[in-house]
């Protein structure tokens, strides 16, 4: 007997029936290229109720109807035990929504694209087994359900521009991109994360580093943030860039000789008044990129030929590139130290 033709998931075409807009681009985090997912009158309803009933988020309830998920469906692709083809992607900006409830009943989307709503909570997504991407941010998110704990195809999360006060999710054990900028968070805990690459977490209220579980993060972005102190970073060898611009650090101990592959760091606006400071930074054999702009010793007479004296491995000192006349003049400066006589 022939084997049966792959059918489309029922119940993905059903909801998907009468859109004629062909699948848009998608980018490889799962992304879109733009646009709103051809979101027309379902979204204009949708924004139009929460405009009328009130802003939501606080009591209001926007649901996610049939009919915007309809409209935000796209990308046709092979379910995950092959046997047949689903919608496998969801997008839908700006509509108000509050919820995400009912997408849940379509366990093949694996992209989801939420930004820019009003969501207070994104319990649905953990009924999306095969989930790889989801971008919620500008929603109105104060936490993340532990319900989406241990998502084990997870690889890119942005929850930016929420309402975070916690992040308590301990393990998305292939996730490599996570951002959490601009939320309220006070502390961050990443406790399983081994395939990490990317974290953001700029413009919150953290006071350190956190503690970051991430054996093979490459980049960090702590700016904006309220650091006083830089701990754990011994665990974290490969680590090319370090962002931690607007902070208010004083002292630069944490810093390693771990750190073979730390190229760029951003301390620009921080506290650093002190060259014993600057010393520290090399211990860093890698780094050939530094902002210091902004600190209290960019004022010293002399200030980028010392830097350039003490770090003479550097090609860029405050965006601007290192010239071969201020080498020169910083051999010389050391020469010169090294032996008064000449």
């Amino acid at each position: 007997m022939a084997d049966a033709e792959p059918e489309v998931d029922a119940a993905a075409s059903a909801a998907a029936a009468g859109d004629a807009d062909a699948p848009r681009s998608q980018n490889a985090s799962g992304g879109s290229d733009g646009g709103t997912g051809g979101l027309d009158g379902a979204a204009a309803t949708a924004a139009s109720a929460t405009a009328s009933a009130g802003p939501a988020g606080e009591g209001t309830t926007v649901p996610l109807t049939q009919e915007l998920i309809a409209k935000s469906l796209s990308l046709i692709a092979r379910t995950g035990n092959g046997l047949a083809h689903a919608y496998t992607r969801f997008e839908l900006h700006g509509a108000g929504v509050t919820t995400l409830d009912n997408l849940e009943k379509y366990p093949h989307v694996r992209y989801v694209d939420c930004s820019d709503n009003a969501l207070v909570s994104i319990d649905a997504l953990a009924g999306l087994e095969y989930l790889l991407a989801f971008d919620a941010h500008g929603n109105k998110l104060k936490t993340v359900s532990p319900l989406l704990e241990k998502k084990k195809y997870l690889q890119h999360v942005n929850l930016a521009k929420n309402q975070l006060a916690e992040f308590k999710i301990q393990s998305w054990p292939i996730a490599a991109w996570l951002n959490l900028n601009e939320n309220q968070l006070k502390e961050v805990t990443l406790e399983d994360y081994p395939e990490l690459t990317h974290f953001e977490a700029r413009g919150n209220k953290l006071k350190d580093l956190g503690k970051l579980n991430t054996p093979k993060l490459r980049r960090l972005y702590m700016a904006a943030n309220e650091i006083t102190t830089l701990t754990g970073l011994e665990t974290k060898p490969e680590l090319q860039i370090l962002h931690l611009r607007g902070n208010k650090l004083e002292v630069l101990d944490g810093l390693t000789d771990k750190l073979t592959n730390l190229t760029y760091l951003n301390l620009r606006a921080n506290r650093i008044a002190a060259w014993p400071e600057v010393e520290k930074l090399k211990v860093l054999r890698a780094l050939r990129i530094l902002s210091l702009a902004e600190n209290p010793i960019d004022q010293t007479e002399g200030y980028r030929l010392e830097v350039i004296m003490r770090l003479p491995k550097l090609d860029k000192l405050d965006k601007d590139p290192i010239s071969p006349e201020e080498r020169e003049d910083a051999l010389a400066s050391i020469a010169e130290a090294q032996d008064p006589a000449q």
